[in-house]
């Protein structure tokens, strides 16, 4: 490994290393960003209260926005140090103007030709900005194709803003039915921004003709394509072609590994900039994101032929575009001017030296840009005088612009950490001299005012249900379900179980022969017969659910419509949006939703609660509780079982009604119980007092919605904008450790 490649790939290591505190402390002003979304809420509703002693403080003057556009700036700071201590590569980006020779110069550093990078004189042919990666093992282009929605939203946005033609389609359908204008006087643009923009509108017009080419590439996914391939993909086509291939407009991003001619470095990667004087909507923009976020050095390329040996305005926008995202570092570490000389008169060279000389780095020495010549055509040249010295520089200049661009972010932090905590300090003190009524007293009075009221009304519930439980309380509407129910089972019986007494002793008879005994038709029909009764008294499920029901409705018109207001699920559903938002309140009330929860249990399905008992009455049915009489195997013995089973099946079903009569007195006790269990833990366990503390102050406004104007209301808004300050000033408190070190 060369000093060159060990130096730089200490850096990356170095790099590494941040990333954790970075994240932690973007997160950290993220959140101070959502408390100064809070404060300026807090803020208007203070001002909102009408109140002339508050309106005296003069809080409408805080300029929260500024302040929330300081904290902007520094999470901008971060994000620049996020994006550079994140990269796992170091990565040189080539920037110019289309028809330079960007794409030559990337075909010299990566070996690739016109198939992965394509290259062309007279008009731009690369339509895909490609990322391209030095691996020694692996050889692959990935694109990750737009889904439409990205298409619509990164893609035709753009031109649509440009072209002031309004919001944009959402799906390509819409795209495709879309009005636009036939020409460039048709939009509603000045003459000059016709002009100017209309190429933009013809490739607009382009897009839209040729979606049938593109179109069902656009879902999302990640393609690897072969590198003989790959030009279909990234290059835009011919310009005689009668059906042009737009493929490339459904690619989002292409990223392509190989390996490079000469591997001095192993972590190196080559960002193809967005062309500058391309006919694309916001191309600058496109290029500051780019160069932003992807590289550590920019190569500018300008080729000197013809008109262009001059350094023109639109040369130096594209270096002003440069400067401005070299932020914080250096912008002779961050840049260098290349001159594409190959095939080039000496002379044109020469004129483009000394207008680089005397219109951009004069009297400038120390900020000056450093100047390439080189012929990028050529793979030696290029990596003789292009790379080698890029890649010696970045090895001593990417330590000194990381230490720049932390530096920077972490001073602006400081600055703006100072500023936000004198604010939230000044107006800390300027509410000390608010003589606003205490709320403590009140919430005291609050709490014991509902935990006295819930104790009546919970009260009152339970001497209802005390009234059922009693043994002169009658269920009528229970008894006579359970004689519908024992009816029906008679019924069921006597009709021969379902089938008639003449084809049910047919059936036995022939059992009979075929078994040559009674004993097994006999077990397994008192079996089939246990299991059809059992199953019919379970019709009483839907009244034992609805007395379920009726419990949780009394508790909830208990507990007030105030604190468990209807809900689309009926009153257990009330209940349980209670005990969530009795768990999730700021201050949790856990003692008071695990009551809640509890009532919320009880469990008075057939299953659960009858049929255990009922299969003791059932328990007649069973083949070792009776045996069958010897009967002959004709229809004379089959009567006789007839008679037999009839018997022992109406006798259990007799038994089985009987236990079922029991169950109103049962299921009223149950209830019962549990609403006492409810009433002791929601009332009067330890921690109900603090906890209907917690619960007036979260459910305040719902609570007492009449005290929602005046002093109370005023003196409440304060307090919440005190909290807000507080929680600032807490969030302000610089870390152990800030992010980085200095």
């Amino acid at each position: 490994m060369s000093d060159t490649s060990r130096r730089i790939a200490e850096v990356l290591d170095n790099r590494r290393r941040l990333l954790p505190a970075v994240d932690d402390e973007i997160l950290r002003w993220e959140q101070t960003q959502q408390l100064l979304v809070r404060l300026g809420q807090a803020i208007d509703a203070v001002g909102a209260a009408q109140d002339e002693s508050l309106a005296a403080l003069g809080l409408n003057t805080v300029d929260v926005p500024a302040l929330r556009q300081r904290v902007s700036e520094v999470l901008a700071a971060l994000a620049a140090v996020r994006a550079r201590v994140g990269r796992h590569t170091m990565n040189i980006g080539v920037s110019g103007r289309a028809r330079n020779g960007k794409s030559t110069l990337l075909q010299s550093l990566t070996g690739l030709g016109d198939d992965q990078i394509p290259a062309g004189a007279g008009v731009p042919v690369t339509a895909v900005r490609s990322r391209i990666f030095h691996s020694a093992e692996r050889r692959e282009a990935v694109l990750t194709m737009h889904t439409e929605a990205s298409f619509c939203a990164e893609v035709l946005a753009g031109y649509h803003e440009e072209l002031r033609l309004g919001p944009p389609p959402e799906t390509i359908a819409a795209f495709v039915a879309h009005d636009y204008p036939a020409h460039k006087e048709d939009l509603d643009l000045p003459a000059a921004e016709q002009t100017r923009l209309g190429p933009m509108l013809v490739r607009l017009r382009e897009m839209q003709n040729s979606t049938e080419t593109y179109r069902q590439f656009l879902n999302g996914q990640t393609r690897v394509i072969e590198f003989a391939d790959l030009r279909a993909w990234v290059a835009y086509p011919g310009i005689d072609d009668p059906r042009p291939d737009r493929r490339y407009l459904a690619v989002r991003d292409a990223r392509i590994t190989t390996r490079f001619p000469t591997a001095t470095v192993e972590d190196l990667g080559l960002i193809d900039l967005p062309g500058l004087g391309e006919s694309m909507p916001n191309a600058e923009r496109h290029h500051i994101a780019g160069l932003e976020n992807d590289v550590d050095f920019v190569l500018n390329v300008k080729r000197p032929d013809g008109v262009n040996a001059y350094w023109d305005s639109h040369d130096a926008a594209g270096l002003g575009l440069i400067c401005q995202a070299a932020g914080a570092a250096p912008v002779r570490d961050f840049a260098a001017i290349l001159v594409n000389s190959g095939g080039l008169p000496q002379e044109n060279v020469d004129a483009l030296l000394s207008a680089i000389r005397d219109g951009v780095n004069e009297n400038a020495r120390e900020a000056a840009f450093p100047v390439i010549v080189a012929d990028v055509k050529s793979p030696e040249t290029v990596q003789a005088d292009v790379l080698g010295p890029v890649l010696a520089h970045l090895a001593t200049a990417l330590p000194r612009m990381d230490t720049a661009v932390i530096e920077h972010a972490l001073t602006l932090g400081t600055a703006t950490r100072e500023h936000l905590g004198a604010v939230a300090a000044d107006l800390l003190a300027t509410l000390r001299s608010v003589l606003t009524p205490t709320t403590v007293d009140l919430l005291l009075a609050r709490a014991k005012g509902l935990q006295q009221q819930m104790a009546g009304t919970v009260q009152e519930w339970i001497a209802g249900l005390e009234e059922k439980a009693a043994d002169s309380y009658e269920d009528k509407e229970f008894y006579d379900r359970a004689q519908q129910l024992r009816d029906d089972v008679r019924d069921w019986i006597v009709d021969g179980f379902g089938e008639g007494e003449p084809a049910w002793r047919q059936r036995a008879v022939s059992d009979m022969r075929v078994d040559d005994s009674p004993s097994p038709f006999t077990v397994r029909e008192l079996n089939a017969v246990r299991v059809e009764i059992a199953r019919r008294f379970g019709a009483i499920d839907d009244l034992l659910e609805r007395r379920r029901e009726e419990f949780w409705a009394g508790l909830a018109e208990a507990l007030g419509a105030r604190l468990v207001p209807p809900a689309d699920g009926g009153p257990r559903q009330a209940l349980a949006d209670l005990a969530v938002r009795l768990r999730e309140a700021p201050d949790p009330c856990p003692v008071l939703a695990e009551a809640v929860d509890h009532v919320l249990d009880v469990r008075l399905d057939y299953r659960t609660r009858v049929m255990p008992r009922m299969r003791t009455a059932l328990s007649l049915l069973r083949s070792e509780r009776s045996q069958p009489p010897a009967v002959p195997h004709n229809d004379e013995g089959a009567g006789t079982l007839f008679t037999h089973i009839s018997h022992l099946a109406r006798e259990a079903a007799h038994g089985a009604a009987k236990t079922l009569e029991q169950e109103p007195a049962i299921t009223a006790q149950v209830l019962l119980a549990f609403a006492e269990q409810f009433e002791d833990q929601f009332i009067r366990s330890a921690k109900s007092e603090a906890e209907f503390r917690r619960l007036a102050e979260a459910f305040r406004d719902q609570l007492w919605p009449d005290e929602l104007s005046g002093p109370a209301l005023a003196t409440a808004r304060v307090q919440h904008l005190r909290s807000v300050l507080r929680d600032l000033t807490t969030a302000l408190q610089p870390s152990s450790d800030d992010g980085t070190s200095r």
